[in-house]
């Protein structure tokens, strides 16, 4: 729902439908009642990529704890694989690690992270965590 306002104050009665458009529509609205014209805005906009959680997460790749507050392990790293990447479910990368190699067991600190959904990319496995 789209709610108007004047000088800063909602007009509560007012709600209006906006059409959802896919990330790469480009249209132009017309905002109305009654017919007459209020408004008239061409949109465009481009979206951020998301994280489509299904084709990321592997059994391969385990990490605990999770929930996590302040540090996460992970096991089933690769040898060969030199960095670690967390992401935020916006898809936005939030942290870049460099992994050691033939450590069967890798800690990260994820104590200056904001509690919230992410995921970790370690070469081309990836595993889901929440931060408290």
């Amino acid at each position: 729902m789209c709610y108007w306002f004047i000088n800063n104050t909602i007009l509560a009665t007012s709600k209006y439908k906006l059409k959802i458009i896919s990330k790469t529509d480009s249209h132009n609205y017309i905002i109305s009642e009654n017919y007459f014209s209020i408004y008239e805005e061409n949109i465009n906009q481009t979206f951020k990529k998301s994280v489509d959680e299904s084709s990321f997460v592997s059994p391969n790749l385990s990490l605990y704890p999770n929930p996590a507050t302040s540090t996460i392990t992970l096991t089933g790293v690769s040898e060969g694989v030199s960095e670690c990447e967390i992401y935020d479910v916006l898809g936005e990368k939030v942290m870049t690690i460099e992994t050691r190699s033939n450590v069967s067991l890798q800690q990260i600190d994820v104590s200056a992270l904001p509690p919230g959904v992410y995921f970790v990319k370690v070469g081309d496995l990836g595993q889901k965590f929440v931060k408290m």
